[in-house]
């Protein structure tokens, strides 16, 4: 991840006060939990991301949209380069696990940590999304274990009302997900496992 094209993109987003958080394994390289991510991820609510697509295309060398395929029921999907940087911008994310679809919380609204890059502020989604999200995609990079661990190390998760809320949706949506919605509670109910 280049560092530079990262601070120019959040300049452009913070300065026209758009919604916005780093997600994904970018996320996860503030916390510390990945050394080198290949691509810049950011989360933008589904109603700003046309408006986000605007700002950032005149800096993309190339822009090719990928929206509601394959794994994901996702409505905007950028992958862009800029400066050289894949940087992938998803608006309105959502999962598809079976039979029915997972939505990522709204951004707007959402208290973020912020990381400071030489002075520009960079939000981050919260790493109990990310768990969430992992989990239902099956862990395809193993993230979840580093995740887990990363959180018995600094006394559970910090966002645990987040984890609630992926449990309740899940439990409305898709009851018979027993082993997602355990792997779910023992963290709402034992907040240091």
């Amino acid at each position: 991840m280049d560092i530079a094209t990262l601070k120019k993109i959040a300049k452009l987003l913070n300065e026209n006060q758009l919604a916005w958080g780093l997600g994904a394994s970018s996320m996860l390289y503030f916390h510390g939990l990945v050394d080198q991510p290949r691509d810049i991820d950011l989360m933008i609510d589904e109603e700003d991301a046309l408006r986000a697509s605007q700002i950032l295309k005149p800096h993309a060398s190339r822009i090719q949209t990928d929206d509601g395929k394959g794994k994901y029921a996702t409505k905007h999907f950028y992958e862009m380069v800029i400066d050289g940087q894949d940087v992938d911008m998803i608006g309105g994310y959502r999962i598809m696990r079976g039979d029915w679809i997972y939505d990522f919380p709204k951004i707007e609204g959402m208290k973020l940590e912020t990381a400071d890059c030489d002075g520009v502020e960079i939000p981050l989604t919260r790493l109990e999304d990310w768990f969430v999200a992992y989990l239902i995609m099956n862990d395809p990079k193993s993230r979840v274990p580093m995740i887990e661990a990363y959180a018995r190390e600094n006394n559970g998760f910090l966002h645990r009302e987040s984890i609630k809320e992926a449990y309740e949706q899940i439990a409305e949506k898709a009851p018979y997900e027993t082993n997602l919605m355990d792997a779910l509670k023992k963290w709402i109910q034992n907040p240091e496992k």
